[in-house]
């Protein structure tokens, strides 16, 4: 009985030898395009072994993932053991390129030819995969903002890894820049039912003329029929690959219109300019500084190229601006571009000052027509005597500083020697005369002078007192805040009296970080634990999403913003150290 059995195996071992079968090495398509996959599996058959050495294969190629398995069966006595090796590998250049010939042990497989393309070449495109792109609107403006949208279609679970190439253009100039993506929907798209993912892309053409994007590409697994109820992606489980391809996409740029004679280019989906003060500007001293703060907001262009706005001021008004902020944020439509300027003002004289109106002209790209945006003229009234320079002189920058006592001393140079070439000969004369004239005053009004110059240095020694401590206020940090704190308060006011939404919507993360709430956000805002602002910010909110803001009233989050700022310490956020994480 033993001997039966010992035979047995002796035979079975001989049966599975003889059905080696060796190495081989497979490719899932022949003819693909620079930028997409190719799936190449090797099979070790009747033995076992390592893994391939791949090294002649990354010459040409990149490996992207890999994976390896095994079987063994047993069919009418015979015993059959398999190894297999999928490697997603993506070609490094184009033209003939030779998959190499790998080894394992003493098995080698036969090389294998696959030629590049530059395009993509659609030959596993499935009616259970597709790939649409869609670019908006239809002729966009030199530096307008261009919306390319990926949509994937699958009408089964993905359950591998799976890719969507990035837009790329085979003509034209522009800057591409990755906006979001939606998470997978039913949809029912040519009367069939599909799950849709979306992709959104911004682009901002850079010069005029033909924009032409190449193919997008999917490259993926889609599961097998009986997997086809479950949705769920699935890493672990094996499906059909399958590469899906959108059709070219391209848009002709228009260049700027010729009736647009403006220094700056703006096409925008709208274009808003705000101004607030630090305190009223009705009622000024003279040297009194008040700070404005401008606010240009753009939909549709990035903070980066928005222009500086400047205010024409009179001489007798200083101006020391400090560094411009910028911020672009992501929004329903696309981004909102906001550059802030704050400028402290300084009158050295007593007055009223006119200052004109500020316009900027940008283009409507939803209306296609030259508009403007603009802030209304102000006066600013102020009163005193004349102002000492020296009593402004913290305001100003050392460049400034070295300016203007540079212009004084030549100032007091020209009228001295001025003064001496008038005198000429005679100055000595003069001189002569008044010596023995002041000498005589003196002695009869000895006392009166003597008088007078003390209370002259009483004065002094009062005024320099008064002005240090008026001084060391306007340096505290506590001044300081509350000068921001209002300034961001007034921000907020004017965009709510006006109904601005926009506005609204750039100034409150500023007036949040004031005032002590982390994050500086509007969830922020809304979680402050107040019940009156949560409302007010729940309203702006849902009018910000709206097909028509203009409806929106900024006068509850007013109330709001107002009574919280009298209860709240006032902390600023930045004191934490740390920036939310979504600012908008």
């Amino acid at each position: 009985m033993v001997k039966r059995f010992i035979v047995f195996f002796s035979l079975l071992f001989i049966v599975s030898l003889v059905s080696a079968k060796g190495l081989s090495s497979r490719v899932d398509r022949m003819q693909v395009g620079l930028g997409e996959q190719v799936e190449l599996t090797v099979t070790l058959s009747g033995v076992r072994g390592q893994q391939p050495d791949t090294r002649e294969l990354l010459k040409n190629f990149s490996i992207d993932r890999q994976s390896h398995s095994t079987s063994m069966q047993v069919i009418n006595g015979v015993v059959s053991q398999e190894a297999r090796w999928t490697f997603l590998i993506s070609p490094n250049r184009k033209g003939k390129l030779v998959i190499p010939t790998l080894k394992v042990g003493r098995f080698s497989s036969d090389p294998i030819e696959i030629t590049v393309t530059d395009m993509p070449v659609a030959q596993s495109t499935s009616d259970d995969v597709l790939m649409e792109v869609e670019l908006s609107p239809e002729n966009p403006y030199v530096n307008s903002q261009l919306a390319y949208i990926q949509r994937l279609y699958f009408s089964r679970p993905l359950v591998d890894s799976a890719s969507i190439s990035k837009p790329k253009l085979s003509k034209g100039d522009a800057d591409i820049q990755q906006w979001g993506a939606s998470d997978p929907r039913y949809v029912t798209h040519n009367n069939r039912p599909y799950q849709l993912i979306e992709r959104y892309y911004l682009i901002y053409p850079r010069k005029s003329g033909t924009l032409e994007f190449e193919p997008s590409v999917f490259s993926g697994s889609l599961a097998s029929s009986r997997q086809r109820d479950n949705f769920q992606m699935n890493g672990f489980r094996r499906g059909t690959r399958v590469n899906a391809y959108s059709e070219k996409a391209s848009v002709e740029i228009k260049e700027k219109p010729a009736s647009f004679t403006a220094e700056n280019w703006l096409p925008a989906s709208r274009v808003t300019l705000s101004m607030n003060f630090s305190q009223p500007i009705e009622s000024l001293s003279v040297g009194e500084p008040v700070t404005v703060t401008i606010a240009l907001i753009a939909e549709g262009l990035k903070a980066e190229v928005l222009p500086e706005v400047v205010l024409d001021l009179p001489d007798t008004v200083k101006s020391y601006p400090e560094k411009p902020a910028f911020q672009t944020d992501k929004v329903t439509n696309g981004m909102v571009g906001l550059r802030q300027e704050k400028i402290v003002l300084i009158a050295n004289e007593a007055g009223e000052y006119q200052i004109p109106e500020v316009t900027i002209p940008w283009w409507s790209t939803s209306e296609d027509k030259l508009m403007e945006a603009k802030l209304d003229a102000f006066t600013l009234k102020v009163t005193g005597g004349v102002m000492a320079p020296q009593a402004i002189s913290k305001f100003s920058s050392q460049a400034d500083l070295e300016k203007d006592t540079a212009e004084d001393e030549q100032k007091n140079s020209e009228a001295t020697k001025s003064n001496q070439e008038e005198a000429g000969t005679d100055a000595a004369a003069i001189i002569q005369t008044n010596k023995f004239s002041a000498v005589k005053f003196y002695e009869e009004n000895k006392t009166e002078i003597l008088t007078g110059a003390i209370l002259s240095i009483g004065l002094s020694l009062i005024s320099f007192l008064v002005w240090r401590r008026r001084k060391a206020h306007l340096n505290s940090n506590d001044y300081k805040q509350q000068v921001e704190i209002t300034s961001s308060i007034k921000a907020v006011e004017a965009a709510c009296n006006k109904n601005n939404l926009a506005s609204a919507v750039a100034a409150l993360p500023v007036w949040a970080a004031k005032v002590g709430i982390y994050p500086a956000t509007l969830a922020g805002i809304e979680s402050a634990g107040n019940e009156q602002l949560q409302l007010a910010i729940q309203e702006l909110t849902a009018a910000n999403y709206s097909p028509n803001p203009e409806a929106w009233s900024g006068k509850s989050l007013l109330a709001a913003v107002k009574q919280y700022s009298k209860t709240s310490k006032f902390t600023s956020a930045d004191e934490t150290g740390l920036a939310p994480l979504h600012p908008m």
